[in-house]
């Protein structure tokens, strides 16, 4: 049994002994003028009393060990055999008390218990069904504190748990880009060989390098400046140019403020990386990339558009780079992004609109 309890019951116990014993000691006065009173009384009131403290130990201790929540029946049952077991033993302590007051030296314990008015049983048992329930009471709020904080603990430990997974999951999505953009780039660099442009590769190789160290470099990063994005969209563009020439032509409009924008990385690249994969690749034709970029209402803009050719064979490609940024923006903003894809015979349309964080330069 823990310290405090049995000090809180003995400091309630002592203090109902004391109220009593001097209750009883101002009636010895106030009837008995002639007599002599003493303050011994009222210490062996308080010693009868200090036996209460064993009740409320053993009820602390018996209500403590039942299951949560309590059942009715096993709390009656308690009540019950607790108020028989416990009711006589006090009767004859009291007695003996009593009977050291008044200076006495024979105990009849069973007369005096064959003589106890019904008032007197009532008003002990009354105490006891207080006891009761202030043991009751105890144990029901710390078991409720208890079962709060054990809740509490468990929906943080739920809480971290999806949020490791999500940024598991965050990991995972984001580490695919880098294989899958560096298939992206040997490819361009692999047609640049079959045109045997050794002048072209070798500088195609140098922005492969950079765009490759970029792309490690914030494979674990959450966040990067906008216009850190939009030089990799050009390096990236560089590049495709010195594979393509002439094979497509890139506009691009940027209207942002003076607040630096923060945003995912890949975030903007792979929507670019779209148009060649799907348009630029499949056909000799001349393919017209407009690409521009906004700020409206706290939220990102970003308009991509690129022609079509009718009668240019599909695209061999299987999308993983969409899928990819559509399944990282939901884990990162849920519902509030809109990724919107449409076409039709002669051009393809994308449009990002993404809630995005400023950081005052």
């Amino acid at each position: 049994m823990k310290l405090r309890s049995f000090i809180g019951a003995l400091i309630a116990w002592s203090i109902i002994g004391v109220v009593h014993g001097l209750s009883r000691y101002a009636d010895m006065i106030k009837y008995n003028p002639n007599g002599d009173p003493s303050l011994t009384g009222v210490f062996l009131y308080v010693l009868s009393y200090s036996f209460w403290i064993v009740l409320t130990l053993i009820l602390l201790y018996a209500l403590k060990k039942i299951a949560f929540p309590f059942a009715f029946k096993t709390l009656i049952g308690i009540f019950v055999i607790g108020l028989f077991c416990w009711l006589p033993p006090y009767f004859s302590v009291e007695y003996a008390v009593a009977t050291m007051i008044s200076g006495g030296a024979n105990f009849d314990f069973l007369a005096n218990l064959e003589s106890l008015s019904s008032s007197v049983i009532f008003f002990y048992s009354v105490v006891y069904a207080l006891t009761f329930a202030a043991c009751l009471g105890i144990v029901l709020a710390e078991k409720t504190i208890l079962s709060n904080r054990l809740n509490a603990s468990l929906k943080q430990r739920r809480t971290e748990d999806a949020l490791m997974l999500s940024q598991q999951k965050m990991q995972l999505m984001q580490s695919q880009l880098s294989p899958h953009f560096l298939f992206n780039c040997l490819g361009a660099i692999s047609g640049l060989a079959r045109n045997r442009e050794r002048d072209t590769i070798v500088d195609a190789t140098a922005r492969v390098g950079d765009l490759l160290r970029f792309t490690i470099s914030n494979s674990d990063v959450h966040l990067i400046t906008i216009d850190e994005e939009l030089s990799f969209v050009e390096d990236y563009v560089a590049l495709q140019k010195l594979r393509f020439g002439e094979r497509f032509s890139f506009s691009s409009t940027v209207t942002l403020p003076r607040n630096q924008l923060m945003c995912p990385p890949f975030t903007i690249q792979p929507l670019v990386e779209n148009s060649f994969c799907h348009a630029v690749e499949i056909t000799d034709a001349t393919v017209s990339i407009d690409f521009s970029v906004s700020y409206d209402q706290n939220s990102l803009i970003v308009l991509l558009t690129n022609t079509l050719v009718s009668d240019a064979p599909k695209s061999n490609g299987n999308g993983t780079g969409l899928r990819n940024l559509q399944s990282r923006l939901t884990h990162l903003f849920g519902d509030r992004y809109t990724l919107c894809l449409n076409s039709d015979d002669s051009v393809f349309n994308v449009k990002l609109s993404l809630p995005l964080d400023t950081e005052e330069q």
